[in-house]
């Protein structure tokens, strides 16, 4: 029976509920591999995955979650360490309204960078870049705006400062945090030993018996045909869920198993445990994407919706009950009715 503890992490309560309904379990293999793909709060996750190391009688699970997480940590600690001063903190945001990233500081001090950052309640990111001077192929950073919050020692001469901008030679990003409106750290990369030489590293790594890299066996109940919804908060995700209205499912019950067949075989990574949904968008166009079986939550449609015609007809037409001639009518009925300025 899936735990009450592991039920909290999923993000869709419908799919939940079925795991409950049918007494299904996961391994502690599959729970750290579910945990890493769904824990949007970096710190968090290192956290359960400790709390599974701690607990689990899997020796290896044990070793690849010791080894994942000592090396995330030198990689978090390369990025916040800054004693030679030889890098410079560019804090920015993404301004909706003008479409466009705003640059809100630049910092010698991860801290100081973050202060400022959080202050915004705002998503914004941290990127770390190498300060270079008089190398060929280099431009200076344009003078900018100082955030008030930076002040003495913690401003940056940007007279001083060049960053990289042709040169093959030279790396000037060595990373990026990604940040929510709440300072939870989403997502990151860091240039820490990226480049690993040793090719049996490498494979280890990257290795699908990995639990990070591992393809999992979920129990699907989701039946071609169905209508579902996408259900993820992360603000990656956000103008995606805008611009969306509801999904239909792609992949049968049968497909299904045969996927999960194929990966007997030890082809198949953690990206191809995912069922292919075709989302239709407020536009009025359809888009498919290939999403987790823990993201997608049953839905019933109504009626009274303006598009509820079109995703029936779209339905229909996954099973093979429509033909695209009268797809393509409805659709352009709901397009024109768009422009009529019928509101979704």
């Amino acid at each position: 029976m899936i735990s009450n503890r592991m039920k909290e992490y999923i993000p869709s309560k419908s799919y939940g509920d079925y795991l409950e309904s049918i007494g299904h379990s996961f391994t502690d293999f599959e729970e750290a591999a579910i945990l890493y793909h769904v824990i949007e709060d970096v710190f968090l996750l290192h956290s359960e995955l400790k709390r599974i190391a701690a607990r689990t009688r899997d020796e290896i699970l044990r070793t690849q979650i010791e080894d994942y997480l000592s090396f995330e940590s030198k990689k978090i600690e390369h990025f916040c360490d800054n004693p030679e001063r030889d890098c410079v903190y560019v804090v920015q945001t993404y301004d909706k309204e003008f479409q466009e990233d705003v640059v809100l500081a630049y910092a010698y001090s991860y801290d100081v960078a973050f202060g400022i950052g959080i202050i915004e309640n705002t998503p914004f990111e941290i990127r770390k870049e190498t300060v270079l001077k008089g190398i060929p192929n280099t431009k200076t950073i344009e003078k900018g705006f100082f955030n008030p919050y930076l002040s003495g020692e913690e401003k940056v001469n940007l007279e001083d400062c060049a960053v990289i901008v042709e040169s093959d030679d030279y790396t000037a990003c060595e990373g990026v945090f990604r940040f929510n409106d709440d300072g939870v750290l989403e997502d990151y990369y860091s240039n820490w030993n990226n480049n690993i030489s040793d090719l049996e590293d490498v494979e280890r790594r990257y290795s699908h018996d990995y639990f990070y890299n591992a393809f999992i066996k979920f129990p699907s109940p989701f039946e071609k045909g169905c209508f579902v919804r996408f259900v993820s908060n992360s603000k990656r995700y956000e103008q995606w869920r805008d611009d969306t209205i509801i999904g239909i499912v792609d992949t049968s019950k049968e497909e299904w198993q045969e996927l999960i067949e194929q990966s007997k075989g030890g082809y198949l990574d953690a990206s191809d445990a995912s069922i292919t949904v075709q989302f239709l968008r407020k536009d009025g166009e359809f888009t498919h994407d290939h999403i987790s079986p823990l993201l997608l939550e049953n839905v019933v449609i109504s009626q009274d919706e303006p598009w509820y015609e079109l995703a029936c007809v779209a339905r229909d037409m996954i099973l093979g009950n429509a033909d695209i001639g009268f797809f393509t009518t409805c659709q352009n009925n709901y397009k024109a009715s768009l422009n009529r300025g019928r509101l979704i």
